[in-house]
């Protein structure tokens, strides 16, 4: 009786396992950077749209 294709198969298991243990973090972290690269683009644009000065801008007369 030969255990080689189980003792293979359980290795590959395990080694895809742990790969997926191992890159899980570095795709999370990739996310992360990424999304917060697009939220500071977008509040770099809002700045920029809005007028530096509030009390310039108001559209109500006193």
């Amino acid at each position: 009786m030969n255990h080689f294709p189980f003792i293979l198969g359980s290795y590959a298991v395990f080694v895809v396992l742990l790969l997926i243990d191992a890159l899980s973090p570095w795709f999370a972290r990739r996310t992360l950077v990424r999304e917060l690269a697009q939220r500071l683009k977008r509040e770099n644009r809002r700045a920029a749209q809005s007028p530096t000065d509030p009390e310039s801008s108001s559209t109500t007369s006193p």
